[in-house]
């Protein structure tokens, strides 16, 4: 060692003999410690996320905070891959920086675009027919309390005709079209105008109705109406030629295609949904005299003044026209608009519990809703329970059934038509001077619609729907290209509605007293199937 002491030389001992060879210098690797923190789009830490450097397997995994530190050998372009399930990949460069701070976005993946037909799901771009979906979110984003409504925002074709006859009562069912509006099958004139008044809740022989197919399956108006929308996955409206060649003549008016909310597998999932809404009645549009002005426009009109000239009946003109200003003068100013009005809170409430393996999968809909009417006392309240089975054999093998049962009850209000209050005169009363509803108003020939609702046990229009279906369907695919499909749907309908007029009723003075009083009931039950293949 002496000897080669400042030399390049060294040496080692083979069989007693010294043989030197040249000192091969050792090389250090410097280290880097590299650290740094992970988050998500709304700067919230990604724990887990892999770190890799590039090129190699030595890497990382980020904690719970989203922060991650490691030491790696100093190399030209060094680089780090950070990679996460649900997030693009992404590589950055080190540069000589303390720390790293990685933001990771969403990854957003394409979908394919489907039509959904009913029968089976397409392409878009191979369905040449023309089509307009809409899904959950965007009906909830328009009308979360009436899915027909909400359509209307999304197609243009899908008019809906406002009838101001029954204006905002919850028992009226919309009238509608798709492909414009044809007079077969229905007479003009009167006779329409007479059946359309009548149709507040089935539509029935409507001619301009398109028809609705629902998981495959048709079903009426009135369903789709009373459906609640959470349970509802899309909706596509089918309106040409294409609408026609599926389902055939039934199809002229166009097709609205309901999908709802399939099954999923996974843990146990409960998911609630709450909606509310408050009904306010707006009078702005109306402009009728109060009791000074009528008082004064009947004056002006003439009504006091006798055309005969007799003075004995211009004695009884001043007196019936004092007496008049008498009561306004008392204070008499009567808003019978208002009168069978009131404020509304409607709200609606559904629960789904959902789960199950990839081979079997459940879910339970409860769903209740309550819509009540403007006017005092009408109403129309949904209950229901679903549940649906889904079973799966691999990918050659789908069997669902789905059985639902819905109770619809409903009720007219006891205060009769909203057009009788605006005819009733503001210098009448509707209570005597002891604070009682008057049974006739100051005329003695018109019966005060107020005692009548108020102080009687009549009702109209109490109805109560049940509904229960049963759909089932099985799928078999052969191959990719050849499956069969087979449906079997059956529904069980129980209907009931009364009508009653209590024999206190004024309109029955003069009547004997076995004749007073009315009770009217109609009731239908019915059982339909269907089956396709």
């Amino acid at each position: 060692n002496v000897c080669l002491k400042g030399t390049t030389l060294t040496y080692v001992l083979q069989d007693n003999v010294i043989v030197l060879k040249p000192t091969i210098p050792q090389k250090t690797v410097k280290e880097v410690l590299l650290k740094g923190k992970v988050v998500d789009e709304k700067k919230e830490p990604l724990p887990g996320v892999t770190i890799l450097v590039k090129g190699t397997s030595v890497g990382a995994v980020t904690d719970a905070n989203g922060q991650f530190a490691m030491r790696v050998p100093e190399t030209a372009n060094l680089a780090l891959v950070f990679s996460f399930i649900g997030m693009e990949p992404k590589e950055v460069a080190y540069k000589g920086q303390q720390e790293f701070y990685v933001v990771m976005k969403t990854a957003k993946e394409e979908l394919e675009e489907v039509v959904v037909t009913g029968y089976m799901k397409l392409k878009k771009e191979s369905f040449t027919g023309n089509t307009t979906t809409v899904n959950k979110d965007q009906l909830l984003k328009t009308n979360n309390k009436n899915v027909i409504a909400a359509l209307q925002a999304f197609e243009p074709s899908f008019r809906i005709k406002d009838n101001k006859l029954f204006g905002s009562d919850p028992n009226s069912l919309p009238e509608f079209t798709i492909r414009g509006e044809g007079s077969i099958g229905m007479n003009r004139g009167l006779e329409m105008e007479k059946a359309r008044r009548s149709q507040r809740t089935s539509l029935k022989d409507n001619p301009n109705l398109p028809i609705f197919i629902m998981d495959g399956f048709e079903v009426s108006v009135q369903k789709v109406y009373d459906m609640d929308i959470n349970r509802i996955e899309s909706m596509t409206i089918l309106k040409d030629a294409a609408a026609t060649a599926l389902y055939g003549s039934r199809a002229a008016n166009g097709v609205v295609v309901v999908t709802t909310v399939a099954p999923k597998p996974g843990e146990l999932r409960v998911t609630y949904n709450f909606n509310a809404g408050v009904e306010l009645p707006d009078l702005s549009d109306y402009n009728l005299c109060n009791a000074w002005e009528k008082v004064e426009v009947e004056r002006l009109s003439g009504k006091y003044i006798a055309e005969s000239g007799d003075p004995g009946m211009q004695l009884e003109k001043d007196i019936a026209y004092n007496d008049l200003v008498n009561e306004v003068r008392r204070g008499v100013q009567t808003d019978w608009l208002a009168q069978p009005l009131h404020n509304v809170f409607n709200h609606s409430h559904s629960m789904n519990v959902s789960g199950g393996v990839e081979s079997i999968r459940y879910s339970l809909d409860l769903n209740y809703g309550t819509h009540n009417g403007a006017m005092i006392d009408s109403y129309r309240d949904n209950v229901g329970v679903g549940l649906n089975l889904d079973y799966r054999n691999k990918s050659w093998l789908q069997v669902m059934n789905s059985i639902s049962f819905n109770v619809t009850k409903s009720q007219d209000s006891p205060y009769g038509n909203f057009d009788t209050y605006a005819k009733l005169q503001p210098y009448w009363a509707p209570y005597s001077n002891d604070g009682e509803l008057l049974e006739t108003l100051k005329d003695s020939k018109t019966t005060n619609p107020l005692y009548r609702a108020e102080k009687l046990g009549s009702f109209s229009g109490r109805s109560r729907l049940n509904d229960l279906t049963n759909n089932f369907s099985i799928n078999i695919y052969f191959t990719k290209n050849f499956s069969f499909k087979g449906q079997l749907s059956m529904t069980r309908t129980d209907s009931e509605t009364k009508s009653f007029s209590d024999p206190k009723d004024p309109s029955f003075k003069g009547s004997p007293t076995r004749e007073r009083g009315t009770l009217t009931t109609s009731s239908d039950k019915g059982f339909t199937w269907n089956t396709n293949a």
